[in-house]
């Protein structure tokens, strides 16, 4: 009687996932549900003005630090983006830029000579 109760149970197996499958299963499908929501994330990091000015402000910066070393390039073109899509500055060996004046999404900005970026005073 046992022999035929283990023989009618080796037919009878299920099989299981092991843990680390399901930890898999449940990662991937983390992943997916998150996926979507980053680009949302990202656009509200960039809400301000602010936030975009001193993003912009760090590309000036670091184009600067690299034209004030010794460089191949006597000018270096940095778009400003995210602060203004279609304006861009030019950067001169040496790391100094041409004072500038501008108008993007109905702010006035401002750069001076040191690549120094701002909003220009509505007075």
């Amino acid at each position: 009687m046992i022999r035929l109760v283990k023989k009618f149970n080796s037919y009878k197996r299920i099989t299981a996932f092991s843990l680390i499958e399901i930890l898999t299963v449940f990662v991937i499908v983390a992943i997916i549900l998150t996926v979507p929501k980053w680009a949302v994330f990202e656009n509200r990091l960039l809400k301000t003005a602010e936030d975009r000015l001193t993003l912009t402000q760090t590309r000036i910066d670091l184009a600067l630090l690299r034209q004030a070393r010794s460089s191949s390039k006597q000018i270096i073109e940095v778009s400003l983006k995210p602060l203004c899509d279609s304006e861009e500055i030019l950067v001169y060996l040496g790391g100094w830029t041409e004072p500038k004046e501008m108008s993007c999404k109905n702010k006035d900005i401002e750069i001076d000579a040191l690549g120094l970026l701002s909003f220009k005073d509505p007075s």
